[in-house]
C-alpha cells in the first residue's frame, strides 16, 4: 500500500534553521528535477582495505570476492562490497574516502598491519594510505579528488543526464577517522595541503577526544586542533565521539559539522549512536547525519532478518521529526563488515538504490530523495570548500 510521508511539526528553532538553510540554497547552483539520482556516500573505508588487505578497487567486487573466497582476508574484512563498477552503477558521484589507523590496542589480526601506538607510526600509516588511495584514483582513470568547490563542481558536471555514462567521474574527499596521525595541532597544514577535508577526532579515546567506547571529553590538545582546523573551514566530523566530547565540540566549533555513519540511539542505545538531543543540535547546526547499513548499528525488533526496511526506518525517524534536510547516506560498506553484515538484498554499494524503493513506497517525493541520495551532503560541502 502507497503511503504518504507526513512530517511533524518543527519547533520555532527547528524552523528557523529549515529556513536559514533554504535561504542559504538560493545562493547555491540550481540541481533541476531532471537531474539523476546520483549518490553521495559519507563514509568507505577505502584507505584500511587498500592498505591492510590489498584489495584493488578498479575491479568489480565480485572479482575481489573470488580471488579472497576461504582465505583469511575475507574471515576478517568480510565478503568485499566495493567496486568502481559497482559505485558507477550506484551512481555514487562523490565519496568520503577514509584514513583509518587502528590503534594497536584494538587489533584482532595479522593482516591488520595499519596500526600505532605512537603518533609518528600513526602518522606514517596514515600518509601510506594516502599514496595507496591516490594509486588507485590515478589506476581507476574514472576517480578525482576534491580539494576545492570547483573540483567538486567540475565533477557533478559529469553527472548531467546530457553526459554519457562512460565520461562520469567519482569525486574522492579524503576524510580521516581518528585524528592522531595529525601528530601536533600545527601539522593539520600539511595534512589540509595533502588533500584531508573532513576530520573525526575519534574511534577509539585519542589525545583529542574521547570515543563511544571509551568515553572522556575535548582534551586542550582537541581544543587546539578545532582551533587550527577552523581556519581552513574543513568538516568536522562527530561519528564515534562520547557524548561529552560531542557537547565540548559543539561548544568550541563554528564550522561544517556532520555525523557520517551511524543511526538514531532509538536503534542503538549506546553512545555510538545519536540521541535526539545531538540531531537536535547538528540540525540547528545545518548538519547532516549519515546513516550507515552495518547490521550492529540495528536492534532486532520484528523477529526477521535486518533488511533494507530498517535502514529506512532509521532515515524516516530523523525525517518525521526533522524533515528530510538533515539526513543521508554514510554506508559504511567495506568498514569491517562485508556483505554478510549488511541488509538483505544489498549484496555490492550498486544496490544502495533499494533503500530509495523503500522510502519511495512510503510516500517520499523525489525532492526528499534527491535531498537524501545528495542534495543534503552538497549543502555541506559546498558551506565548507
Amino acid at each position: 500500500m502507497f503511503e504518504r510521508v507526513t512530517f511533524r511539526r518543527l519547533s520555532r528553532r527547528q524552523f528557523l534553521a529549515l529556513s536559514a538553510a533554504a535561504a542559504l540554497s538560493s545562493f547555491l547552483p540550481v540541481r533541476h528535477s531532471a537531474d539523476p539520482l546520483f549518490l553521495v556516500d559519507a563514509h568507505l573505508d577505502l584507505g584500511w582495505n587498500l592498505t591492510n588487505y590489498g584489495r584493488d578497487y578498479t575491479r568489480s567486487a565480485y572479482i575481489t570476492r573470488a580471488l579472497e573466497t576461504k582465505r583469511a582476508v575475507e574471515r576478517i574484512a568480510g565478503k568485499a562490497m566495493l567496486g568502481l563498477p559497482e559505485l558507477l552503477a550506484a551512481q555514487v558521484a562523490v565519496l568520503f574516502g577514509v584514513i583509518f589507523v587502528m590503534p594497536r590496542r584494538a587489533v584482532s589480526s595479522v593482516l591488520q598491519i595499519a596500526h600505532y601506538a605512537t603518533s609518528d607510526e600513526a602518522h606514517a600509516w596514515a600518509l601510506r594510505m594516502v599514496a595507496d588511495i591516490e594509486r588507485f584514483a590515478a589506476q581507476s582513470r574514472r576517480t578525482l579528488f576534491i580539494r576545492s568547490a570547483a573540483d567538486l563542481e567540475n565533477i557533478l558536471t559529469t553527472w548531467h543526464p546530457s553526459v554519457p555514462p562512460e565520461a562520469r567521474r567519482i569525486g574522492i574527499l579524503l576524510a580521516m577517522e581518528g585524528a592522531d596521525p595529525v601528530r601536533t595541532p600545527a601539522d593539520f597544514a600539511a595534512w589540509y595541503a595533502r588533500g584531508l577535508r573532513c576530520v573525526g577526532l575519534a574511534w577509539l579515546r585519542t589525545r583529542y577526544a574521547g570515543s563511544d567506547t571509551e568515553p572522556s571529553g575535548l582534551t586542550a590538545q582537541g581544543e587546539a586542533l578545532l582551533r587550527e582546523m577552523s581556519a581552513y573551514r574543513v568538516i568536522l566530523d562527530t561519528a564515534h565521539l562520547a557524548e561529552q566530547a560531542f557537547w565540548d565540540c559543539l561548544r568550541h566549533w563554528q564550522g561544517a559539522i556532520i555525523y557520517s555513519h551511524g543511526v538514531p540511539r532509538h536503534f542503538l542505545a549506546t553512545q555510538r549512536a545519536l540521541s535526539d538531543a545531538q540531531i537536535a543540535a547538528l540540525v540547528e547546526r545545518n548538519g547532516v547525519i549519515g546513516v550507515g547499513l552495518y547490521s550492529g548499528f540495528y536492534r532486532r525488533r520484528r523477529g526477521i532478518g535486518f533488511t533494507v526496511e530498517d535502514v529506512a526506518d532509521a532515515i524516516d525517524y530523523i525525517c518525521q521529526r526533522f524533515g528530510s534536510a538533515y539526513v543521508a547516506l554514510g554506508s559504511d560498506l567495506d568498514g569491517g563488515f562485508g556483505a554478510d553484515h549488511a541488509p538483505q538484498g544489498i549484496q555490492t554499494i550498486a544496490d544502495l538504490s533499494k533503500v530509495f524503493a523503500a522510502l519511495q513506497s512510503r510516500g517520499y517525493t523525489q525532492a526528499d530523495l534527491r535531498a537524501i541520495a545528495h542534495g543534503n551532503w552538497l549543502r555541506v560541502l559546498r558551506s565548507a570548500l
